[in-house]
């Protein structure tokens, strides 16, 4: 701002252009940041947008140390236009703002995070870096190919839908399940959809909301109308208040721990 003034005064064309409230802390073991548009703020300004969510790993899960961030991005609904996002982790979350915020500054979209070529090496990244898996799960939306449903929405309707979690079952018991719901691992949808009279609506879950995605699309071709859980289990766990809907567990802090 100082440098913007001084080049004025002095009689240069400059300008500052808007403050994206670009943020990061430490809070305990885990980083939290945030840039652009919080929903909140959007709400206030009227502004019409869609939210997804999602865990990715800081790098490759196989390399040592990896663990997960958690992510909200916001977007344009029609045109894909970035509006802000937040990330929570314990490694990289600084890294991946920083990607986030020169997108929003150039007024990027869905459509072109998707498709960053950025700089790839197993202890830095996983092949698809999180920022390009947000950019495909929201041109997915923007692009009718996906249809979710968000937390809220999901809570109140769970009890009168066909809650399919599509998770092996192993994974379902480590990690915890929603109360009441149906496991058809995705390998075995197909089967259990050509046989399935659903009675209301089908809400399908897994661990971050990628097979459930999957599992929309095989209903699809058997004329099954389905949406997915954005952000799945991990999302659901930090809302879900009645004991008896959940397995304890604890989320491990890091997919491969070379200590054990």
């Amino acid at each position: 701002m100082g440098r913007v003034a001084a080049n004025d005064i002095a009689g240069r064309d400059d300008r500052l252009d808007p403050v994206l409230d670009t943020s990061i802390a430490k809070v305990f073991d885990l980083d939290v940041g945030t840039v652009g548009d919080t929903a909140a703020a959007l709400d206030e300004a009227g502004q019409a947008y869609e939210a997804v969510y999602t865990s990715q790993p800081n790098h490759a899960e196989y390399y040592p140390r990896a663990s997960e961030i958690d992510f909200k991005l916001l977007f344009d609904p029609d045109d894909g236009t970035l509006f802000g996002a937040q990330a929570i982790g314990e490694s990289g979350v600084d890294k991946q703002i920083d990607v986030l915020a020169t997108a929003i500054a150039h007024r990027d979209t869905v459509f072109d995070i998707r498709d960053y070529d950025l700089a790839y090496a197993p202890p830095y990244s996983a092949a698809k870096d999180p920022v390009n898996m947000l950019g495909m799960i929201g041109a997915n939306v923007v692009e009718d190919i996906a249809d979710i449903v968000h937390l809220d929405e999901f809570l109140e309707r769970k009890d009168e839908a066909t809650v399919v979690d599509t998770r092996p079952p192993e994974m379902r018991e480590a990690q915890g399940r929603i109360d009441g719901d149906e496991n058809v691992p995705l390998g075995e949808l197909r089967e259990w959809a050509a046989d399935a009279n659903p009675d209301g609506e089908v809400l399908t879950y897994c661990k971050i909301g990628k097979s459930s995605y999957m599992a929309t699309r095989v209903l699809a071709e058997y004329g099954i109308t389905a949406r997915s859980l954005t952000g799945g289990y991990y999302r659901y766990e930090y809302a879900a208040t009645d004991d008896s809907e959940r397995v304890e567990y604890v989320r491990p802090t890091h997919i491969f721990d070379t200590q054990k």
